[in-house]
């Protein structure tokens, strides 16, 4: 249960780890927000101008297309808040400082 599960993770740390990768994933999101929004407003029209009369179609692909470029850039940010988030429980694999010293790390690593 979930709420097992959090006595579980304050019995074994302290409550400032349930939000690790918390500014990681917020600083990341609004970028990554930022693009799919952009991205689709800019496919939208001209999608909707080749496919005439199929406007469901046109912003679907509008939606997948700014969601496909958008994880180009949300993926790795998504990498760098997970791996925060297990560090403790994945001891001697993971050992980061921060969010930056992450990034650099699985930069150089992998």
């Amino acid at each position: 249960s979930s709420a097992g599960a959090l006595r579980r993770v304050l019995a074994r740390s302290s409550a400032r780890s349930l939000y690790q990768g918390f500014s990681v994933a917020v600083l990341g999101a609004l970028p990554a927000g930022a693009v799919y929004m952009t991205t689709y407003e800019l496919l939208k029209p001209s999608l909707e101008a080749r496919l005439p009369g199929l406007r469901f179609l046109a912003d679907f692909s509008a939606g997948l297309a700014a969601e496909a470029i958008s994880c180009v850039l949300w993926c790795p940010i998504d990498v760098v808040k997970e791996r925060l988030q297990v560090q403790r429980d994945m001891r001697g694999l993971y050992d980061y400082r921060g969010p930056v010293d992450a990034v650099r790390q699985i930069v150089r690593l992998e």
